[in-house]
């Protein structure tokens, strides 16, 4: 049996991990969660354009830039399973470390948002420092000597440097708040490469009948055709990614006081607007109206990966865990039904009921990267 400090490769066997007693990492947990001593630190400024060019001093900026290319040329990445895996929580931020989770690690299409990353003579210090962050974080994601865990505090500190007058008041946040204020950090403009849409209740149908979101994306493009708006959606020849925000849920002691009025919602697998195709990336749900949690599609195995920031509380730290949702992305392809699939075989997809209702009762935030092999 794997122990906390040893990598759980992706197996249908690992799945049993959260059953685990969490006796076994007490004594290792500190190591991992501890934040490390405060260090004075010269600025420095980088001129050039790419990140290639920029020149690796000692300094914990060429730390980075070293560790991420080495992360970026691995050619085939170990999946991780199990606790003290992700973004460790912190500062009621898990809607943020579930977006930064879905792009920057390698179980998403971290390729569609590398170009983000890239340096630019027009970048303020906020970006540039924000870039450098993120680099980081994707080293330690992707990194077996740093076992695939982002401390808290790391968290909070990309936090403030896009959200510094939220930040102070630790409030529980809605994705999109992070996403529009991530971009404008970044300097990155909405309308063209990346594109938001944000149904009202009044567009989901608030029956007993599952929705999907292709079924609400089409009711949008009527609506605007019967509008004769000149806009559309989307920009078909240069749209990479699309963000869609579901009507806001939440409940009084949060930020967020809106109730879910309407029906249940699946989240496609991919989506058409016009003549273009976009795949799922990944998708967000609202745990108990008050905690996100990710899940993200990995292609290349088919597979549902979860992510939680706050997955356990071990020695009064918190615990951020991956695992697989075993058989869930089937049910979204429609390839099986969900009482076929836990037929076959009852002890590895005995989850699966509970993650299809919990996707489609508290479907939060998605988000579609372009497919252009359709």
């Amino acid at each position: 049996m794997s122990s906390f400090l040893t990598p759980i490769r992706s197996t249908p066997e690992s799945n049993n991990v959260f059953t685990e007693s969490f006796e076994k990492v007490k004594n290792t947990i500190g190591s991992l969660f501890s934040k490390p001593k405060q260090k004075s630190s010269s600025s420095e400024n980088a001129e050039t354009k790419t990140c290639e060019d920029i020149p690796l001093r000692e300094s914990s900026r060429a730390t980075i830039l070293r560790k991420y290319f080495e992360t970026k040329a691995k050619k085939e990445p170990t999946l991780l399973e199990g606790f003290g895996l992700g973004i460790q929580n912190q500062a009621n931020s898990c809607a943020i470390a579930c977006i930064l989770f879905n792009i920057c690690s390698m179980y998403g299409y971290r390729e569609h948002f590398d170009e983000f990353l890239a340096f630019s003579e027009e970048d303020t210090e906020d970006a540039r420092t924000l870039k450098f962050a993120l680099m980081d974080l994707v080293s330690h994601l992707d990194s077996p000597y740093e076992r695939g865990m982002v401390p808290g505090f790391k968290l909070e500190n990309i936090r403030n440097i896009v959200m510094p007058e939220d930040t102070k008041k630790a409030v529980f946040l809605d994705p999109d708040e992070f996403i529009t204020s991530f971009f404008d950090k970044l300097n990155i403009p909405f309308g063209k490469s990346l594109v938001k849409i944000s149904p009202t209740q009044e567009q989901i149908p608030n029956t007993k009948k599952t929705t999907s979101i292709q079924t609400i994306i089409n009711t949008i493009l009527k609506e605007n055709s019967k509008a004769e708006e000149s806009e559309t959606i989307i920009d078909e020849k240069n749209t990479k990614i699309l963000f869609i925000q579901m009507p806001r849920q939440g409940c009084e002691d949060t930020k967020i006081d809106h109730i879910k009025n309407y029906g249940n919602v699946w989240p496609s697998p991919q989506i058409e607007i016009g003549s273009t195709r976009f795949k799922l990336q990944s998708y967000l749900v609202n745990v108990n109206r008050n905690h996100y949690i990710s899940y993200v599609y990995y292609e290349k195995f088919d597979q549902l990966y979860i992510f939680d920031s706050n997955a356990a509380e071990i020695d009064d730290e918190i615990a951020p865990a991956i695992h697989q949702a075993y058989g869930l992305s089937r049910i979204f392809l429609k390839k099986n039904s969900l009482r076929g699939l836990v037929a076959q075989n009852p002890k590895l997809f005995s989850g699966l009921e509970f993650h299809y209702k919990r996707s489609v009762k508290n479907l939060a935030y998605l988000t579609y990267v372009r497919d252009d092999e359709k």
